[in-house]
């Protein structure tokens, strides 16, 4: 193999821990969504669920932005105005 096709061991450490990043976030996002589920048809709000995922993706997309402060305050001022006018889940 040529030398400037070689790959060092700091190489195979990105790539091992992009790879566990990407298990994990893809783990946490079925674990969220399936306990969600359970926990709010407990509580009787089964059908409005959808609306807790929609505010944690909102949430992880203000990192992509870099501006976390700003946009997550932002978002969730819009997100709680949602909850405030929109959705209203009656418990039993």
């Amino acid at each position: 193999m040529p030398l400037s096709q070689q790959r060092g061991l700091k190489f195979w450490l990105i790539m091992a821990a992009l790879s566990v990043s990407g298990l994990l976030t893809a783990m946490e996002s079925t674990v969220v969504s399936t306990a969600l589920a359970h926990i709010t048809a407990e509580l009787g709000g089964r059908e409005k669920y959808i609306w807790e995922l929609r505010n944690q993706v909102m949430a992880a997309f203000t990192d992509v932005l870099k501006r976390t402060w700003q946009v997550g305050i932002a978002l969730a001022g819009v997100g709680v105005l949602l909850v405030l006018f929109e959705v209203q889940v009656e418990l039993r």
